[in-house]
């Protein structure tokens, strides 16, 4: 289930108060936990999200989720895991690339703020 909260970037600065996408994924254990999407990918065709917990997980569980979105639509999406290693490997380079490029356009010494993503409110008049 997708539903929208807060934005809630760690070490964030910039104050950023739109609203995020939060996603409610189970894991092995039948535990719901909270994951706020990130950042989408776009590779050989195929859509993939970028998911990190909303709460702190045990080590072996913890990080950072890529998902093929294998259906979107107005009201709801549909994730499958990405079986492919190596896939996994160049999908998260391609996230890091992405973070990097958009945290070389920041130029607000906030910290980790993604203000790259086009809605930085850094600057911004009070």
């Amino acid at each position: 289930m997708d539903k929208e909260k807060k934005c809630n970037h760690e070490n964030c600065n910039c104050e950023n108060e739109e609203l995020a996408t939060v996603v409610t994924f189970t894991d092995d254990d039948g535990k719901e936990i909270d994951f706020q999407y990130i950042h989408s990918i776009e590779k050989n065709g195929k859509k993939y999200g970028a998911f990190e917990p909303l709460e702190e997980l045990p080590e072996e569980e913890a990080g950072i989720v890529i998902l093929e979105i294998t259906k979107e639509d107005e009201d709801s999406f549909e994730y499958a895991a990405v079986e492919d290693e190596a896939l996994l490997d160049e999908l998260f380079e391609q996230l890091c690339a992405d973070f990097d490029a958009m945290n070389e356009e920041c130029d607000c010494e906030k910290g980790d703020c993604h203000c790259g993503d086009g809605d930085c409110h850094c600057h911004d008049k009070d």
